[in-house]
């Protein structure tokens, strides 16, 4: 039982990380497309992020892979569009590798809560 509480416990906490970074992913793409539309970021910045420079969609972000994948491209487009002069203008709230860590973590989440 004991190994079980645990379980649903890291599992409420995994969904909830889960929950902001798809909120945060989101916002961002959300706010860069804002930003080229103000023509304050170049349309081109966006294949930094390997974002479609003809639309202004948000990609798919359902699955914990996709957010993984998405997360990471974020991280490493910023840091490609501010060596190349670009201006910071958001600010990741998690840290750069916070993303790749909620996802890696879940892997190892399950055998990890039953160990004494």
């Amino acid at each position: 039982m004991e190994c079980f509480e645990r379980q649903s416990k890291a599992g409420r906490k995994h969904q909830a990380n889960v929950k902001t970074a798809r909120l945060y992913i989101s916002h961002f793409i959300q706010v860069l497309n804002l930003a080229v539309i103000r023509s304050e970021v170049r349309t081109v910045h966006k294949e930094f992020y390997g974002l479609d420079m003809r639309n202004n969609n948000v990609p798919d972000l359902s699955t914990e892979a996709a957010l993984a994948e998405w997360g990471r491209k974020i991280v490493e487009g910023e840091s490609r569009r501010i060596s190349q002069g670009g201006i910071l203008f958001i600010i990741l709230p998690l840290p750069k590798s916070g993303y790749i860590m909620i996802f890696s973590w879940r892997a190892t989440r399950d055998r990890g809560t039953c160990r004494r």
